[in-house]
């Protein structure tokens, strides 16, 4: 009853909010701690497989922009809206990229909360999508998010995933302009044009099973989507995905066993290893409260007490068998409940839908050389709305779900909390190197302007903990090249690293 009062409902919108501004401080003072690393300084001088000539430093124009990103997309990419986005914020300045990507996490947790639940305002739910971004593993952080090249590829187009679904959730039918935005997410990245694919191809499954075949509706459906496949497969069957497939090693020449390995490689990731077991744990609450809620609902049957013990013994087993066997067990079987519980919210089938599009985002990785960790991001991005919904499935009133979804967020929140803060105190102790550097190649470069005697070599200092920074110019001396483009210094300046 206490629920009902309402100062204590202005308490717990307070209590939201306050937490919500608690997590934007944190996601600008984590980003102030990240500098550029690898791919970033070739791409911000538009040299990276590719080389633009006729400007220095960054003082290139348009067409300089167009021809880097026409060259990439025939010999390495299809990624070219993303690198196109990230290098122009590099242009305007570092504090630019930092402040969107800090704009496009925060847009990500906010509509996950859109999409999980039916209230125009902040609400203690928003604590899941927080702790499942504080719960994000360290391998898919360090020099995964927290490198800009690999987090404007794989983090950068979530946002419009995520908006283009609400617009389906708002309208309860696909629309020009959420088209538009399904369209933009596929132009980021290969993954997410396949997640956009498995989401449409679920919901139009679903909403023919729910509307007995509405054959108008989905003519129309197919061909709002069209746009959205043609921009997909751009992304997808692009040239320079191809070249670069050829030049890269695989973990075994037979395809069969390159694919099996990266199978392990997946589930290693997913499963096994523990810097991921906190987002997992929250993931298998979420499991638990789907099967509380199945069973709530349909009540007791002996047909589905029978099932159920069937699916744990077949997990228990797996689990002793192969992990991969128990993987792919557990995340089908966590889709197959949403299916069935979709009915018991507005939006369930959207969400069925887009669990069907993270998972589909994965396939594709065990085509690849190698799977890093950070190549995990669209997946867990994309479940946080997933998770968020699962959660205030509690069979009750929605007012105590809401509370017991986010109760179940604050007793995870410790170890949540743990793991972002050994994230931020190793980004922490590279910032006195990271700051030293940039300051001394800025005033490096002042003093060549003036004509100035500049000091040779230009001593800097290596990271004291290389694993939060991805390649470093002296782990890479291809980088130091960039890096004197980038600062507008002579080829013939040396540095000497310390």
């Amino acid at each position: 009853m206490i629920s009902t009062f309402p100062k204590f409902e202005a308490l717990r919108r307070a209590a939201s909010y306050f937490a919500l501004a608690l997590f934007i401080i944190f996601l600008i003072a984590q980003h102030s701690l990240v500098f550029l690393y690898f791919d970033d300084w070739g791409l911000a001088v538009l040299d990276y497989v590719g080389v633009q000539h006729g400007f220095l430093g960054q003082d290139f124009d348009f067409h300089h922009l167009m021809n880097f990103l026409r060259g990439m997309y025939l010999n390495w990419t299809g990624r070219v809206t993303a690198l196109g986005a990230l290098i122009y914020l590099f242009k305007l300045g570092l504090e630019y990229v930092r402040l969107f990507q800090v704009t496009a996490i925060l847009a990500i947790v906010l509509l996950s909360l859109k999409l999980a639940s039916d209230h125009a305002a902040v609400r203690p739910p928003v604590l899941i999508p927080i702790a499942l971004y504080l719960a994000l593993p360290v391998f898919a952080l360090a020099g995964g998010l927290y490198w800009y090249t690999a987090a404007s590829t794989y983090v950068w187009g979530i946002p419009f995933l995520l908006g283009g679904i609400w617009l389906v959730k708002r309208r309860g039918q696909f629309s020009i302009a959420s088209g538009l935005l399904l369209a933009v997410a596929a132009c980021f990245h290969e993954m997410m044009a396949l997640a956009v694919i498995g989401f449409f191809l679920a919901w139009v499954f679903l909403d023919q099973l729910d509307s007995l075949g509405d054959v108008r509706r989905l003519r129309r459906d197919l061909l709002l989507f069209l746009p959205v496949f043609t921009a997909s497969l751009l992304v997808i069957l692009a040239p320079g995905n191809f070249k670069r497939q050829q030049g890269s090693v695989y973990p075994d020449d037979n395809f069969i066993k390159a694919v099996f390995a990266n199978a392990r490689s997946l589930v290693n990731l997913l499963v096994v290893n523990p810097e991921g077991h906190t987002f997992l744990l929250l993931f298998l609450l979420s499991m638990a409260i789907l099967v509380i809620r199945f069973i709530a609902v349909r009540g007791y049957q002996r047909s589905y007490a029978i099932t159920a013990g069937t699916g744990v013994f077949c997990l228990i087993s797996a689990w002793h068998l192969s992990f991969t066997i128990f993987a792919l067990l557990l995340f089908l079987g966590y889709g197959v409940l949403l299916v069935l519980l979709r009915d018991e919210v507005a939006f369930g089938r959207g969400i069925a839908a887009l669990y069907a599009g993270a998972l589909a985002s994965l396939p594709i990785l065990l085509l690849a050389p190698y799977i890093a960790g950070y190549s995990l991001l669209i997946f867990y991005f994309l479940l946080f709305p997933v998770i968020t919904h699962a959660l205030q499935l509690v069979p009750c009133r929605p007012p105590r779900a809401q509370m017991f979804a986010a109760l179940a967020a604050l007793l995870i929140m410790p170890w949540a909390l743990s793991n972002a803060g050994s994230v931020y105190r190793g980004y922490r102790s590279n910032l006195p190197a990271n700051t030293y550097n940039n300051y001394k190649l800025w005033t490096t470069k002042l003093d060549y302007r003036a004509g100035h005697a500049t000091e040779q070599p230009i001593r800097l200092y290596k990271l004291p903990s290389p694993r939060f920074a991805a390649t470093m110019p002296y782990q890479r001396p291809l980088i130091e090249k960039w890096v004197r483009k980038y600062y507008s210094l002579p080829e013939d300046i040396q540095f000497r690293w310390e």
